[in-house]
């Protein structure tokens, strides 16, 4: 069994730890061996996220097999890519309620909850490049200074950060038509700047003018100009675009045209 103990003065850990309403454990009083016993089976955000101009807040989630009433406290623990410059000057070990976001950029709470987003030296650079993240958990025993307590093992992970897009400005130049006539519709695709803490116009090959008729659920995209098409059947119109490897999906919101 490995233990814990705090180091470098970095953390006063959350006294009740992560046992807030369901967030990861119910409260209550646990015995420490069989918590020690379970296991961190999973832990979210992981993948790839979304970010826009100013950040987003997420929450972190741990999965265990701990029993119902289980206390235990917790640390999260992000790295810049080794090719990103950044403004750390060590890898920073996050507790629950240690909050720091110039080190390595997500501000951490009690409740778990925590803001992503880029360094000033890092910026845009960020995008689409991995970052390892990892969660260690251990029993809360109520050890004074919370030194020593039981670990329940680690958990790790990749987050990739994308940079956010959205559509707006989104109409069409008529909404009643007849079966045969062309619609043009306008819109602007923006992408979050993370340097400039704004959304930025840019052109992308990803965009398509999408449809879905009226009593249908699936979205079809429609062939040719991406914001030029010919109507045929009463429905709603969007843009969509794709994302890439550095820039998350987005719809535009929709347009109801009725054709006579």
């Amino acid at each position: 069994m490995s233990y814990r103990t705090a180091r470098n003065g970095l953390a006063v850990l959350c006294a009740a730890g992560a046992a807030a309403s369901g967030l990861f454990l119910a409260a209550g009083p646990a015995d420490a061996k069989a918590t020690a016993d379970c296991q961190i089976t999973g832990m979210t955000p992981d993948h790839k996220v979304a970010v826009g101009p100013t950040g987003k807040a997420v929450t972190v989630q741990v999965d265990t097999t701990c029993p119902a009433g289980s206390k235990i406290d917790w640390y999260y623990i992000a790295q810049y890519p080794p090719n990103v410059p950044n403004d750390a000057t060590f890898p920073l070990y996050q507790w629950a309620n240690y909050t720091v976001s110039q080190a390595a950029h997500f501000e951490v709470h009690t409740d778990g909850k925590f803001t992503l987003s880029s360094g000033p030296s890092a910026g845009n650079l960020l995008a689409g490049q991995p970052i390892s993240t990892g969660l260690t958990a251990f029993v809360d025993t109520g050890a004074p200074g919370h030194q020593d307590e039981p670990s329940l093992g680690g958990y790790s992970s990749t987050l990739t950060l994308l940079r956010a897009t959205r559509v707006t400005g989104f109409a069409a130049d008529k909404t009643t038509v007849n079966s045969g006539d062309y619609i043009t519709f306008t819109g602007n695709t923006q992408r979050a700047d993370w340097e400039t803490n704004s959304w930025r116009t840019f052109f992308s090959h990803g965009d398509h003018l999408q449809f879905r008729a009226d009593g249908a659920t699936k979205w079809t995209s429609t062939p040719g100009d991406v914001l030029n098409t010919q109507a045929t059947a009463s429905g709603d119109y969007r843009i969509h675009y794709d994302g890439d490897a550095w820039s998350g999906a987005s719809n535009s919101k929709t347009i109801h045209v009725t054709v006579n």
